[in-house]
Parts: structure tokens; C-alpha cells; sequence
């Protein structure tokens, strides 16, 4: 009983100690919550925040002692209860040996009334008698004091045993109330703590993200003012650079810049105008040529040409580009009038009308272009034409030049005997000229009088 009240006691101050814990820990939380409201202290909150969290994990740590402890207190309480039945169970054990006593205590007293009755039936001596009486009274005394005894004896266990079953069932009763409140009260001080500890979390992480941007602002203040050293070199350079000559004349500078800019501007606008007017005049200068030459093309086409599928030959300009380039560019390409229509001559004339007419395109564009150029020189003008197409080329620039007899000269470069009879019996030239080699290759120059004969050049 007496282990099982120093436990008992034990465990009381076990669970006193828990509360004070607990206690102790809800006002350390309320102080980190103020913390938590002053945030605007970094460092002060900081410190103590840390020296909150130590004694709040010094407190846990008390705690889960504490918690530990509890079952060994439970354990215990199991330990005290099962020896409280073990003492019970004796009790009950020594009931039955004095039960047992009694019993063979009265068979025992029996057996000597009996033995008393029979002796009544001798006769005996007046001394024996006497002695044997006196012996009874004394027995018969020594029993009365034993029965007195047993029941004085049973009177105090059943007392006794009633008062400790009370005590034991009044204390089994408190300590299992007690422990069950005191269970109750910590389950829900864990529980309020917890919801405190989860909302702690976020007071906790409120205050690690201003850490955070506290720690950023300060590194950036940092990065700042190491930056600021270059700059202030560079405001102390353009200072001294202000004091230099031709930093003070910057206003006189600059308004000679700016007057400099303007008349640049208004130049611009002029060569601007010009320029337009110079490709207009060129344009009207480009239309008013081209008109020239094929003026003279159907002139001389007309005159030399004794063909009727062809009316006459011109030269067409097509202008290309434009946008934002000003220059004028043309796709010029030979057309003919077949039944007043123009059609390319490409792929649709013959050889030697395409021979002619580039024979007379040169000469309009020497006409137009060049200033005194009577020369007009064909190199092979007949490659790659038949035999009538010779003879009409040959007519055709017999009639070239009796239409042009005064302002021209024709020089032909050609290998055709044909056209050359041709024109020589046309044109009536003073000399005819030869290149020819001989036996060892080299080149030979031989004058013609006539068609056969030969002359060297000297």
C-alpha cells in the first residue's frame, strides 16, 4: 500500500510537471506570435525567435520525456493493482488457516467434553477430583479467552479489511478519475498546441520570406552602392571634361552644328528637286531619242527592205523598278509591224532579217548618239545564212549605202567571196583588202584592185 501511494504520488507530480510544460510552452507561443506581430525588427526578432525555438524544443523534449514516462506510470499503476490482489489473495489464504484453526480448535474442545463426560462416570479420589476441576476451570477460562480473542480478532480484520477495501476502492477510483482528466486536459492542450504550431508554420514562413527579402534589399543596397563608386569617377571625369576648351564652347559649337545641319537639310531639298528635274529631263530626253531612232529605222527599214511581210521595225522601252529607287531602267526589246500590229522579232523573223535589222539599229544609234561617226563596220554579217539570203543582204547594203552615199563609210570583215563580188560590183571600191597566210603561217595583208587579183601591202 505504501509503494502504492509513493507511486501514486509520483505520478501526480509527473503530471504536474507535463502541465507546467505545457503551460510554459503556450506562453512561450504567445510570445513568439508577438514576435511574429513585430516583424518590422529583423534582427531583435531574429535572436529571439531563436531563443524561443531553443526553449521550445527543450520544452517538446520535456514533453516527450513526459510522454514516455507515461506509460511506464501506467505500467506501474498495473504493477501496484496486481500486487494489491496478490496481498487480497494472501489475505484471503491466512482467513482460511484461521478458519482451519478453528475448526480443529472446537473438535478439538469437543473431544474433551467427551473425554470430560466420560471421566464424570469414574469415581475418582476427592484430590483428583478437585485437580481435575481445577484443570477445567482453567481450560474452560483459557477457552473463553481464546474465543474473546477470536472474536475480538475477527472484529478488527473484518474491520480492517473492510477500511482497506474502502481506502483501495476510493483510491483506485481517484487515481483512475484523476488520470483520466489529466489525459483528457493533455490530449486537448496537444491538440490546441498543434493548430497553434500549424499556425505558427505560417507566421514562421511569413517571417523566413521577409528574411529573405530583407537579406535581397540588403544585397541590392550593396550591388548599389558598389556601383555607385564608377559613376561618381565618371561625374567627376565629365565634370573636369566641362572645364576643358572645348567643352565651354559647346553652345557656340552646337549652334554652328545646328546652322551647318539646316543648310545641309534645305542643299538636300534642292539636289532633291534637281535631281527630279534632271531624271525628268532625262526621261523626256530617253522618250524623245527613242523616238529619233525609230523614225529613222522605218525610214531605212522601208528603204532597204524589199520584203512586204514586215511594215516596219522599232525599238520598245518598257520601264522596270521603281519604289523607293528614283533611277529609271528599261527592257528594251525589237518589235516589228505585221498588218499594224507589233509583234517581237524574236523567234519570229528569219536570219537575215534579223541580220538587217541589227545592221540598222546601229546605224539609227549612231545617227542619234554619235556627232560625224560615218563608220559603220560588219563582221560577218552572213554567218550561218543560204545563198539567197547572201545575195539579199548583199542588196539590201548596196542599197544602205546609196541611201547614206554621204555620210557613211562601210567597212565589212567577212569570209563570203559571194558578198564580197557582190558589194564590189555594187560599190565600185577603190581597193579590196586581203588576210592570208602563207606556207610558214604568218599572216599576210594583200591589196585588191580587183576581185583576183592581188598586191602586197607595203
Amino acid at each position: 500500500m505504501d509503494n502504492f501511494e509513493a507511486e501514486a504520488k509520483t505520478a501526480d507530480l509527473k503530471v504536474k510537471e507535463i502541465r507546467t510544460k505545457i503551460a510554459e510552452l503556450q506562453k512561450l507561443k504567445e510570445e513568439k506570435l508577438k514576435i511574429g506581430e513585430k516583424a518590422l525588427q529583423p534582427a531583435i526578432l531574429t535572436k529571439s525567435k531563436k531563443e524561443k525555438e531553443a526553449r521550445i524544443s527543450e520544452c517538446q523534449e520535456e514533453i516527450s520525456k513526459c510522454d514516455e514516462q507515461i506509460p511506464d506510470l501506467k505500467k506501474n499503476q498495473r504493477k501496484l493493482k496486481s500486487d494489491l490482489e496478490k496481498a487480497n489473495a494472501e489475505l484471503e489464504s491466512k482467513k482460511s488457516e484461521i478458519a482451519t484453526f478453528m475448526n480443529r480448535f472446537t473438535n478439538f474442545f469437543e473431544s474433551l467434553k467427551t473425554v470430560n463426560s466420560k471421566l464424570s462416570t469414574y469415581v475418582l479420589d476427592e484430590n483428583a477430583q478437585a485437580k481435575l476441576e481445577k484443570e477445567m476451570d482453567n481450560f474452560t477460562e483459557r477457552k473463553s479467552e481464546l474465543e474473546r480473542k477470536k472474536v475480538q480478532y475477527e472484529t478488527e480484520k473484518t474491520n480492517v479489511s473492510n477500511k482497506q477495501q474502502k481506502v483501495r476502492i476510493f483510491r483506485d477510483q481517484l487515481t483512475k478519475k484523476t488520470l483520466q482528466s489529466d489525459i483528457a486536459t493533455l490530449n486537448s492542450q496537444l491538440m490546441e498546441m498543434q493548430e497553434q504550431f500549424e499556425g505558427l508554420a505560417g507566421v514562421e514562413k511569413a517571417l523566413r520570406d521577409f528574411n529573405i527579402k530583407y537579406s535581397n534589399t540588403n544585397n541590392q543596397k550593396q550591388t548599389i552602392l558598389g556601383q555607385q563608386a564608377p559613376l561618381k569617377d565618371s561625374i567627376k571625369k565629365a565634370q573636369r571634361q566641362l572645364l576643358e576648351s572645348n567643352i565651354k564652347n559647346a553652345v557656340e559649337n552646337y549652334r554652328d552644328k545646328y546652322s551647318e545641319k539646316c543648310l545641309n537639310e534645305e542643299m538636300s531639298k534642292d539636289l532633291e528637286t534637281y535631281t527630279k528635274c534632271l531624271d525628268d529631263a532625262i526621261i523626256s530626253f530617253h522618250s524623245l531619242k527613242m523616238e529619233r531612232i525609230n523614225i529613222i529605222l522605218q525610214e531605212l527599214w522601208s528603204t532597204v527592205y524589199d520584203g512586204n511581210d514586215i511594215e516596219a521595225i522599232r525599238i520598245k522601252s518598257d520601264p522596270v523598278g521603281g519604289g523607293s529607287d528614283k533611277r529609271k531602267s528599261y527592257n528594251y526589246s525589237v518589235v516589228m509591224i505585221v498588218d499594224g500590229k507589233e509583234l517581237e522579232m524574236r523567234d519570229r523573223c528569219s536570219a537575215g532579217q534579223k541580220v538587217l535589222a541589227s545592221i540598222l539599229i546601229r546605224i539609227a544609234l549612231a545617227e542619234v548618239f554619235a556627232t560625224n561617226c560615218p563608220i559603220l563596220a560588219l563582221d560577218e554579217p552572213t554567218t550561218n545564212l543560204d545563198v539567197d539570203k547572201i545575195d539579199n543582204i548583199g542588196h539590201m547594203l548596196t542599197r544602205l549605202i546609196e541611201s547614206r552615199e554621204d555620210h557613211i563609210q562601210l567597212v565589212v570583215i567577212t569570209h563570203d567571196k559571194q558578198l564580197v563580188s557582190l558589194l564590189h560590183l555594187s560599190c565600185r571600191p577603190e581597193y579590196v583588202y586581203g588576210l592570208s597566210k602563207n606556207e610558214y603561217g604568218v599572216s599576210k595583208l594583200k591589196r585588191h584592185t580587183r576581185i583576183g587579183d592581188t598586191q602586197d601591202v607595203n
